[in-house]
């Protein structure tokens, strides 16, 4: 009696353990469900049917125009019970897109297969992984990373918006500009006289449109001593100019542009009287300030260096006259033109 007691429950026990052995291999789906998207062609699909039916599965196949990255992120709430989903995007020219996702649509792996040797090669790839993947899943292994990391991975983060405050400030910053530049400058002072030397300029310009700056320059210039002989006279002009010129920009291209500029400046000269013939005396030196206006118009490369060649017109109303005094009468000797038509280089930073 007692044996046949410890019989019968023996009995029970292993029918007890065949019942959850099945049970437990019943929730282990072994279909895949996959999704082909942009391309009809038979070997794609002949080689994922191969692959999960190599792996042990059964494959559940449909096809879109394109599969967009998005399912990545939240896939259908529906989705049919499966070991695997897979979607393999082919619409790319260059390469094949594999996406696959566990039976809880939680973890997955993402690969790309480039097709660059040629579709047949590719293809191979692809189902070596593939097949791979489901054989992991089937033994219960768990393969790739989260859906939201992938996720990461596939579609790119938007930039966050930069405050317009700050864009309006950094564009503000980038319109204004400044440079300096050698100069030297030949200008006709009178009939056989010439004005020359060098100086220096400073510019401040500001973008209005992309092809248009205004700006402002300040120029100055040291020139040369020039000996000027008349009657029984000879004396020696030294001089020096300053300028101040409001200027307008226009870009041709991003490496030249044209310059114009109108504004105005002083001219400090000083006369040193050298020869006094025929019983005359000489006379003492003297200086003078003159007003002048000045207009210009510059053709300029601008890159690497700044280098502009320009041509100006400086008008000097005060009347610039030599005069000597003879027996209680004054004599003009020389007189400087009123509009002085010069020519300027210039070498320095853009």
């Amino acid at each position: 009696m007692h044996a046949s007691a410890s019989t019968h429950f023996a009995e029970l026990a292993l029918a007890f353990v065949l019942l959850l052995t099945r049970g437990a291999s019943a929730e282990v789906p072994t279909n895949v469900v996959a999704v082909v998207g942009g391309d009809t062609s038979r070997a794609l699909d002949a080689l994922v049917e191969e692959r999960v039916t190599a792996a042990g599965a059964a494959l559940e196949l449909t096809h879109v125009a394109r599969i967009e990255p998005a399912v990545l992120l939240a896939p259908p709430a529906n989705a049919p019970r499966a070991l695997a989903h897979v979607w393999i995007d082919a619409a790319s020219g260059d390469r094949y897109t594999l996406l696959l996702l566990d039976e809880r649509l939680e973890r997955g792996l993402l690969r790309y297969v480039t097709r660059a040797r040629g579709d047949e090669i590719a293809r191979e790839e692809l189902g070596h992984i593939l097949q791979t993947a489901l054989e992991a899943l089937l033994a219960g292994e768990t393969i790739g990373v989260t859906r939201e990391a992938l996720y990461e991975h596939t579609v790119p983060r938007r930039p966050t918006p930069t405050p317009m405050r700050n864009v309006n400030t950094q564009a503000h910053a980038a319109r204004c500009r400044a440079a300096s530049a050698g100069t030297y400058e030949v200008d006709a002072f009178a009939a056989g006289t010439f004005l020359h030397g060098p100086g220096l300029s400073f510019d401040v310009r500001c973008d209005v449109v992309r092809t248009i700056a205004l700006g402002v320059r300040l120029t100055g210039q040291d020139r040369y001593p020039v000996d000027i002989s008349a009657s029984s006279f000879g004396f020696t002009v030294q001089s020096w100019a300053g300028r101040v010129l409001g200027t307008v920009t226009l870009r041709a291209t991003s490496g030249w542009s044209t310059e114009a500029a109108v504004g105005a400046g002083i001219d400090v000269e000083h006369v040193v009287p050298t020869v006094a013939t025929g019983g005359s005396t000489l006379a003492s030196p003297s200086s003078r300030a003159a007003f002048v206006a000045r207009a210009g118009v510059w053709f300029v490369r601008t890159q690497p260096l700044r280098v502009a060649l320009g041509v100006v017109v400086d008008a000097d109303t005060s009347g610039a006259t030599f005069d000597v005094l003879e027996q209680g009468t004054r004599h003009e000797l020389f007189a400087a033109y009123a509009l002085r038509p010069g020519v300027m280089l210039e070498i320095g930073t853009p």
